[in-house]
């Protein structure tokens, strides 16, 4: 089985770090990078991974992280996971691409065709829902968790 999973909001809590450098009128996303080695784990989610990574599934990261980041990315994985995440196991998104997150997942799914996504955005989960893909929805990782899609 192939699991494609988001990293902020899944396995990392940015919580603290998103209200510090990216909630005001003005982004920092450089501060925000600089803070990836000190993100607490989601450990619920590590577990998870970890198993299905025992049981010998095959586990990707997708990210709208900048390809600028993919050293400390690939150092806090490689930190928290009982299993060694390589480089081409991370998939990020270009330096300087504007293209909404939702989109770039959308366009790895399409290419990998997953059995499972792991995501946490509410509309990230709705377009990949509306394009027939499994996903697991991790809740309580938002800065606004209230606006999070919860199927009754």
């Amino acid at each position: 089985m192939l699991v494609l999973c988001d990293i902020d909001g899944c396995v990392v809590d940015p919580c603290e770090y998103v209200r510090r450098y990216l909630s005001g009128p003005v982004k920092n996303w450089k501060g925000y990078y600089k803070q990836t080695l000190s993100m607490p784990a989601i450990p619920q989610i590590i577990v998870l991974l970890n198993g299905l990574s025992q049981m010998g599934e095959n586990i990707i990261f997708h990210t709208g992280r900048n390809e600028s980041n993919r050293s400390d990315t690939l150092v806090w994985l490689n930190t928290q996971l009982a299993f060694a995440v390589y480089t081409s196991r991370v998939l990020m998104r270009r330096n300087g691409d504007r293209t909404p997150a939702s989109l770039l997942k959308l366009a790895n799914c399409q290419r990998l065709h997953p059995q499972l996504v792991i995501e946490d955005e509410p509309e990230t989960v709705e377009l990949l829902r509306k394009h027939r893909f499994v996903v697991l929805q991790v809740h309580g990782y938002r800065v606004d968790a209230t606006q999070d899609n919860i199927p009754e």
